[in-house]
């Protein structure tokens, strides 16, 4: 087989393997290594901050010595709560390296590299980049600051609730299912305390087959209190400093990013998202219209004055899918 053919093949293996789990803070990474004749003997992935990272992993049960490793992000060169993976595939013996995406991680990036290169192992860098494999922990380590989705429903003519307040339910069922699985993927999912007061959400992902980590219920606070006996389990909750009006948003997305949540999914109401997307802290929104036509005006999607066209935000709509009756459109902000 052509190599650069069985690269790619090995990569889109690693590829699922990576999948597997969501080690934020850390990032998603998987290994195959292949022998001098091609054979696969040993596949791992790094399943959570601390654990062994899909290199050692992928080394502690090979079944022969190791020729090639394929692996989707640049391995580490440096000392965290594990040792250099350079070092452990320098002392394996390896004699060739091809890596899906180089690290953004400043600590890291170029250094795994250099560091394999000078040991005289081959290296190859070919795809996906770590954008694709894990956008808010390359997101994370561009900026500072957690990736954030925010999700919204409304019928067709942009209507999320009605007038009185109803809201449940809005979308179909076949809609909501798709809602939980954005949350299969968030470390965080955020709501104001209009919602918690409102529909009591417990913000956990309810999708049969689902083993992995819950997401951290999140609530804007404001100034009011949280009811007694509300449904979340452990939220964290930000309130405003004293003398302060409102919650510091951004002070508050960075702070999740120091408790490791990458991924923070926004599903508060319209006053809520619209405070996100006017302080310029939202990376992708993911709308679900539903067939319905409300046929007035109730409550708006995003809950502020649009005073000028101007005001508007280029975004770029990447997916347009029915779900059941419904669409879903995903866009990410430009």
């Amino acid at each position: 087989m052509d190599r650069d053919l069985r690269d790619q093949l090995l990569m889109n293996r690693a590829l699922e393997l990576s999948l597997q789990s969501r080690p934020h803070p850390n990032p998603r990474v998987g290994c195959v290594l292949i022998d001098e004749a091609g054979v696969i003997v040993g596949e791992g992935f790094h399943v959570e901050a601390g654990q062994p990272h899909a290199e050692r992993v992928a080394l502690d049960v090979a079944t022969a010595k190791p020729h090639t490793v394929v692996v989707t992000l640049e391995p580490c060169s440096h000392t965290g709560r594990t040792t250099p993976c350079t070092e452990a595939l320098v002392q394996a013996g390896v004699k060739r390296v091809v890596i899906g995406s180089v690290d953004p991680d400043e600590r890291v990036s170029g250094k795994g590299i250099t560091a394999l290169q000078e040991a005289g192992i081959e290296v190859s860098v070919v795809g996906p980049d770590i954008e694709d494999i894990d956008p808010g922990y390359a997101h994370h380590r561009r900026t500072g600051r957690p990736r954030v989705l925010l999700k919204m429903a409304a019928t067709l003519d942009g209507q999320t609730a009605a007038a009185n307040g109803e809201s449940q339910w809005i979308t179909s069922e076949e809609s909501r299912k798709q809602a939980h699985r954005l949350r299969a993927e968030a470390d965080a999912v955020v709501v104001g305390m209009g919602t918690v007061i409102a529909d009591d959400p417990r913000l956990d992902v309810r999708v049969r087959g689902f083993v992995g980590r819950q997401p951290r219920p999140v609530v804007i606070a404001g100034k009011r209190s949280m009811p007694e006996n509300h449904a979340m389990a452990d939220p964290l909750i930000y309130s405003p400093s004293p003398g302060e009006e409102r919650v510091d948003l951004g002070g508050a997305l960075t702070d999740m990013g120091e408790r490791g949540y990458l991924n923070v999914m926004v599903e508060g109401g319209p006053t809520l998202a619209a405070a996100w997307w006017h302080q310029g802290l939202v990376d992708e929104v993911v709308v679900y219209l539903a067939g319905k036509l409300a046929g007035g005006r109730g409550r708006p999607m995003l809950d502020a004055v649009f005073d000028r066209l101007g005001d508007a935000r280029d975004i770029q709509i990447y997916s347009v899918e029915m779900v059941g009756p419904d669409v879903e459109v995903k866009a990410r902000v430009a």
